[in-house]
């Protein structure tokens, strides 16, 4: 518990609810990352 939370506690649980509903936007694959490629507009996977 931080000191902030002694003398504001709806303000800090308030805080971490806002910070954990943070989404991190996931990395965009690039060239050549994996067997997936776009082919007419469609993602296409080729297994083994």
């Amino acid at each position: 518990m931080d000191v902030f939370a002694l003398f504001h506690p709806t303000a800090s649980d308030a805080r971490d609810e806002w910070q954990s509903k943070q989404e991190l936007p996931a990395p965009a694959p690039t060239p050549g990352d994996g067997p997936g490629v776009i082919h007419g507009g469609r993602i296409v996977i080729e297994l083994g």
